[in-house]
């Protein structure tokens, strides 16, 4: 029985709120009622790539002593804690996120503790800090293949962007930073005009504005520096191999798409979901099933606010070969290219993209999320309402012009991650479960 699949499924547009205060800060306010929780983010418009050489992983080391405090709060998270709550961060290359999810009775208190660091954390306890973001460093990049691997990608791709830098910093450059490096960081970027501050949940949006204004509103605005630099174009394949000890072999290939506003990015998204979204898609298919070649393959797009990258992610089956698994992936590549995308698989996408989206917005905080990127990458808070029909109205000649321009050798990086067996076993596994344990 033949069944035709349809692209049925239908995403609600939700209701934003929206103020600017005079000092610059951007407040966003989506009212969710069906339970008395709430998430508050901030969302500072700074990453690793507003850093200079010398001191990356600034933004990265900044976010930590966030959490150490001011002359009024002690500790943030214990507080959270005890509000009944949960809280953390994250930084990206465009983006510093602080996050927490809360009873909606506290949310008065949080947004009072979240405009007083802004501009008044202590940098108590910076050297201590900077220890544990450099064991960080060295348990989740150092001494962990996929962490070498994607670091590898990223600074073997971008040449002159500062997306090429590890977020988390280099070490050299963690071990020498001072305090009052630190200090110009935050003094820089933390400002109300370079922050947006996102509230879900259980409140009322003109009852946050009221907060916001009186608890945000005292600070003033500051020049925020500019930031130009641009990545030239790629004119050829590139390549990194490199030895990690580890009991795994792991490829990453990498091209060179439309940055996360372009008018092309839902369907590059499209593209990742058809080759590698899951055990139904293309390469899994081919690769896993059928071939063999690896225990786990896998394509997503990367999204930025100043380039995108479609990434191709596989672990080697134990006993086959690294250069027949990478032969593979390259033949999946070009049957795309000639077979063509039917219009079945592109359907199946767009289904799993649009469902993807409504279970993010069962909670609070991914729904928080959602916009925060939103506005990151484009500024729009209405982009998250917009998303949804611009997948619907992807083409299959659209899918076949980011094809044809973007998935070709020219665009291509390819970087192989080779095991190197470790000399104490035990001790490996331990710094493996350490890294797992690192919360921030």
């Amino acid at each position: 029985m033949f069944i035709m699949l349809q692209s049925f499924i239908e995403i609600k547009p939700l209701d934003i709120k929206e103020k600017t205060l005079k000092n610059g800060l951007k407040v966003y306010v989506i009212e969710e009622h069906s339970s008395p929780v709430v998430s508050v983010q901030v969302w500072y418009k700074v990453g690793s790539k507003n850093e200079v050489v010398g001191i990356t992983g600034s933004a990265h080391l900044l976010e930590h002593m966030m959490f150490r405090g001011t002359k009024e709060i002690k500790d943030f998270s214990q507080i959270i804690d005890e509000l009944g709550g949960m809280d953390n961060a994250f930084t990206s290359f465009d983006e510093t996120a602080y996050w927490c999810e809360i009873p909606s009775s506290a949310v008065e208190k949080v947004l009072y503790m979240e405009a007083d660091r802004m501009r008044n954390i202590t940098f108590d306890g910076f050297d201590e800090e900077r220890n544990v973001v450099i064991e960080e460093r060295r348990w989740r990049t150092e001494n962990d293949q996929r962490g070498a691997l994607w670091e590898a990608l990223f600074s073997t791709i971008f040449w002159a962007h500062p997306y090429g830098k590890p977020v988390i910093g280099w070490r050299s450059d963690l071990e020498n930073v001072n305090l009052e490096k630190i200090k110009q960081f935050y003094e820089t970027y933390y400002a109300p005009n370079n922050a947006y501050l996102i509230v879900v949940g259980d409140v009322k949006a003109e009852e946050v504005f009221k907060i916001a204004e009186n608890y945000f509103g005292k600070y003033e605005s500051k020049e925020i520096p500019k930031f130009y630099t641009t990545e030239p174009k790629q004119r050829g394949p590139r390549r990194t191999e490199i030895k990690k000890e580890g009991f795994a072999t792991y490829i990453a290939v990498a091209y060179r798409v439309p940055k996360a506003s372009s008018e092309y990015s839902p369907a590059v998204s499209l593209i990742a979901d058809i080759l590698g979204g899951g055990k139904t898609s293309k390469l899994y298919k081919s690769i896993v099933y059928e071939k063999q070649l690896a225990s786990s393959i896998s394509a997503f797009y990367y999204g930025l606010k100043d380039e995108g990258l479609l990434i191709i992610f596989a672990t080697l089956q134990q006993g086959k070969d690294i250069n027949e698994l990478e032969k593979a992936i390259n033949e999946e590549i070009e049957n795309l290219r000639k077979n063509k995308v039917s219009e079945e698989e592109l359907i199946r996408a767009k289904n799993n993209q649009l469902a993807d989206l409504i279970y993010s917005r069962e909670s609070v905080v991914r729904l928080g999320f959602q916009l925060g990127e939103a506005l990151i990458n484009t500024d729009n808070p209405n982009y998250i309402n917009e998303y949804p029909k611009l997948i619907q109205k992807v083409s299959k000649q659209d899918i076949e012009k980011i094809i044809n321009e973007y998935i070709n050798d020219d665009n291509k990086t390819t970087v192989i991650v080779h095991p190197i067996p470790p000399s104490d076993i035990q001790a490996y596994i331990e710094g493996l479960k350490k890294a797992s344990e690192i919360r921030r």
